[in-house]
């Protein structure tokens, strides 16, 4: 969880981390190296009644279930400013910070949650879960690896952070904007 990977950054545990830029974090203390950029659609089971339809609106999805992959975070944001746009009510939504529960609510109780590729990697190779692109809830999130301004990074630190950085270009190269 990026509240966890960033409080154990601040107390020094760890000597760098690679997440999504939080736009709602204090991040005053941190430098930041951008990765990448990358947009996160909508994902439901392959399996969702839904799933069939390439082409989705906002109305399609009244009755579903949103599942949120971390909490007050940029997707419930996005759902819930999506849904009043349109004049309906706020779908229902299951807060849940643990990526596997979530991958479990997704596949197996037929939620669906947005988040981008490199969540459900191995399930969207394997065609057990879909994408669906709809313009209102899909979000860009800006990807970077962020250290503690006091903290002189090692040679071999940086050289893994360049690692880290080519091999997100190397395999999603596809769907990855670099910045």
């Amino acid at each position: 969880h990026p509240d966890s990977m960033l409080q154990l950054l601040s107390q020094g545990e760890l000597d760098f981390v690679a997440m999504g830029d939080l736009r709602n974090a204090d991040l005053a203390d941190l430098s930041r190296r951008p990765l990448f950029h990358m947009s996160s659609n909508l994902l439901m089971a392959a399996t969702h009644p839904l799933a069939r339809a390439s082409n989705l609106s906002i109305a399609d999805l009244v009755d579903s279930i949103f599942v949120g992959v971390w909490r007050h975070d940029l997707t419930e944001r996005t759902v819930l400013s999506a849904f009043a746009r349109h004049g309906l009510a706020a779908p229902s939504m299951i807060d849940c910070d643990n990526f596997l529960v979530t991958r479990g609510l997704v596949l197996d109780e037929g939620c669906l949650v947005i988040a981008n590729r490199l969540f459900f990697e191995r399930e969207l190779a394997n065609g057990s879960i879909v994408e669906r692109v709809i313009p209102d809830l899909t979000y860009d999130i800006a990807y970077a690896m962020f250290h503690r301004k006091e903290t002189v990074l090692g040679r071999a630190t940086v050289a893994l952070m360049d690692q880290l950085r080519q091999a997100a270009v190397d395999r999603f190269s596809e769907y990855i904007t670099l910045t």
